[in-house]
């Protein structure tokens, strides 16, 4: 940290600053979110409402939670909901095999406690499941958080044989002093004088076995996690459970525009617990990305839960793939980040090597902050599996994506498209304010960076007063003036006091962001 990173106001601002570290190091004020010590699902197929609480919010304006629990036991089954507490919020989830992870962006600093949000869970099969909180990150870890697990209960379907002994009829024998013998209906012992013997004798003519089911359990179906990439052209299983003859493939493929739905494919073989279907050589691999449902329309059309995975080429089908960039592998899917990427630097003006399968006298597409780069041609000596082309000099610092296209450079021969930075990592090495500008230096500053700032709130509490609003716009507008220096104005609504800045690059992801960067530490001051 040098002195112009805390602005040259001698031994109070730096101790000031010092206070600060240790606040985001380790944060004065914490709340505690929590599930319920005990929720009970009404058997199989059944479902009910997990609260997620929280006992103080105030300052919150993101949450980013993960729930595990058992599988075999229960799942996600539904949207997840805001509750009082988390008012104003948008919530986001991705349901997977044993676990769930929500994320809520908040149009403004919460406050109070309560329930924060509730998460549809669905019965598999009688038993006990621990819910964990296995991640709680609150305003991006600058309010500490604590959690409190509990427990979901499937119960089981409780089948009552009711066997109801009955008298049908009920015989009755009446013998008198008199001589008289009747026969009546009831099981009531006449006496007509002290010498009247009553035996009566009831039996059961009939038994009628009534059996009540009191949870039906309704009909399931379940998607396993995808252990391996997609192959376009291909044949590809699935595994999971539920899967009934009308069951058909639902596939939703990330590219730059948006997600294109796939499908829905006819398995070409199928069992109870597995679909193999034909993956069409006409299905694009846009960002490398994809997400799976398996859908029943012999049930109701009842939808799986959502699995994701990446997609790659078939060779045979001349659709290229790129796996590795300069000896760096692609990273392994992430349902939180859908797209391929790499975590690797370009250098402009230096050549790089493009790894991966089916490439057939390809040319290179470089999308940059400023547009696309290519066509690229390779250098001499590359082979189907590796090749090697030059960044251009002129390459502007920041996001960066490739894309091989294969010949004739028509139809379906374009490869994921792979992210990776260009220029340097982002980084922050001073921070200065000089009336309501505040400017910060480091490296890696695109014209596409937006920041998080987080910083005091007039009326009290801690907000982000960066990031995205609902159109993607970036809430508080920065001149980069350079790769290595942004500024922008002390945004409205904050107060003076302790703030932290993070700088961050598309895709948004932990590896183009400035990060935990303890030089994004600043004092700000409102004038």
């Amino acid at each position: 940290m040098t002195d112009r990173a805390i602005c040259p106001q001698s031994r109070a601002a730096r101790s000031v600053l010092a206070g600060l570290l240790v606040f985001l190091a380790t944060p004065t004020w914490a709340a505690t979110v929590s599930v319920p010590a005990s929720t009970t699902v009404d058997g199989a197929g059944a479902s009910a409402a997990l609260s997620v609480a929280i006992d103080d919010a105030a300052g919150v304006e993101g949450v980013d939670l993960r729930l595990t629990f058992d599988p075999a036991v229960v799942r996600i089954a539904g949207a997840v909901a805001v509750g009082a507490a988390g008012s104003g919020c948008t919530p986001v989830a991705n349901a997977m095999t044993g676990e769930v992870r929500i994320g809520l962006a908040c149009e403004a600093a919460l406050g109070g406690g309560g329930e924060l949000l509730t998460v549809t869970v669905e019965g598999v099969a009688p038993g006990s499941s621990a819910v964990t909180i296995s991640r709680c990150d609150l305003n991006e870890g600058a309010i500490a958080c604590a959690t409190s697990g509990g427990t979901v209960v499937v119960s089981a379907p409780t089948s009552t044989p009711s066997t109801t002994p009955t008298s049908t009829p009920t015989q009755t024998r009446t013998a008198t002093a008199t001589g008289t013998a009747t026969m009546t209906p009831t099981a009531t012992p006449t006496r007509t004088n002290t010498h009247t013997a009553t035996p009566t004798v009831t039996r059961t003519a009939t038994r009628t076995a009534t059996a009540t089911r009191t949870a039906t359990p309704l009909p399931t179906v379940r998607l396993d996690a995808i252990a391996s990439p997609i192959t376009v052209g291909a044949s590809h299983t699935l595994a999971g459970a539920g899967f009934t003859a009308g069951s058909v493939v639902k596939v939703f493929v990330a590219t730059s525009g948006g997600a294109v739905d796939q499908g829905p494919f006819t398995p070409t073989s199928r069992t109870a617990t597995t679909l193999t279907w034909q993956v069409p050589s006409s299905m694009p691999l846009g960002n490398g990305f994809a997400t799976v449902l398996v859908i029943n329309t012999d049930q109701g059309y009842i939808q799986s839960n959502p699995q994701s995975q990446l997609l790659r080429g078939a060779a045979a089908a001349n659709i290229p793939t790129i796996l590795a960039v300069n000896g760096v592998a692609v990273h392994a899917a992430d349902p939180s980040t859908p797209l391929a990427y790499v975590e690797t630097v370009l250098t402009p003006g230096a050549a790089v090597t493009l790894a991966g399968s089916g490439f057939n006298a390809p040319l290179v597409n470089l999308f940059t902050a400023t547009g696309n780069l290519g066509p690229l041609s390779p250098l001499p000596g590359g082979s189907a599996a590796s090749f090697q082309v030059t960044v251009p000099a002129n390459a502007p610092t920041g996001p960066g994506s490739f894309q091989v296209v294969n010949n004739p450079y028509t139809g379906n021969v374009l490869s994921n498209a792979v992210s990776v930075p260009i220029g340097a990592l982002l980084s922050i090495s001073a921070v200065a304010q000089n009336g309501t500008t505040i400017t910060v230096d480091g490296t890696g500053f695109s014209t596409l960076s937006v920041i998080n700032l987080f910083a005091q709130r007039s009326g009290g509490g801690v907000d982000n007063f960066g990031g995205l609003d609902a159109t993607g716009q970036a809430k508080v507008p920065l001149s980069v003036q350079s790769s290595t220096r942004l500024t922008f104005s002390v945004p409205s609504g904050a107060a003076t006091g302790p703030a932290y800045i993070m700088v961050l690059n598309p895709p948004y992801i932990p590896y183009s962001s400035s990060g935990s960067d303890p030089d994004g530490a600043f004092t700000m001051t409102v004038p």
